[in-house]
């Protein structure tokens, strides 16, 4: 079964923990979700931002990483974003317009902020 993975920081590629990716191929293409970047993230002092997603947030460009070998990475990439993030299945823009379903790793709802959680 092929599966996706939006990306918006350290794991896009080139990002400083794209290497965890590489297993899984290149089949990358340009991508947005709408949202907000959090504040609370774990990563987000060291320049690694907090995704939440909200349908009366902004535009967020990352990366679609589309592979049959994500599947065999979840529990890897699970454990390195931690309990403070939430493998969710969302709905992704491609650079074609294109509507897809893709997996992200987003701020675990347990802590959003109040700015983002009332909007």
């Amino acid at each position: 079964m092929v599966e996706r993975l939006f990306t918006y920081g350290s794991l896009m590629p080139g990002g400083q923990y794209a290497h965890l990716l590489a297993a899984a191929g290149d089949n990358w293409q340009p991508a947005t979700v709408t949202g907000f970047i959090d504040a609370n993230g774990w990563g987000h002092s060291v320049g690694f931002p907090a995704l939440v997603l909200h349908a009366s947030g902004a535009p967020i460009a990352g990366m679609v990483l589309t592979s049959a070998t994500l599947r065999s990475l979840w529990p890897q990439l699970d454990a390195f974003e931690g309990e403070a993030y939430e493998r969710i299945a969302t709905e992704v823009t491609v650079a074609t317009g294109e509507r897809v379903t893709a997996y992200i790793y987003s701020l675990h709802h347990s802590l959003h902020c109040d700015s983002v959680a009332h909007n």
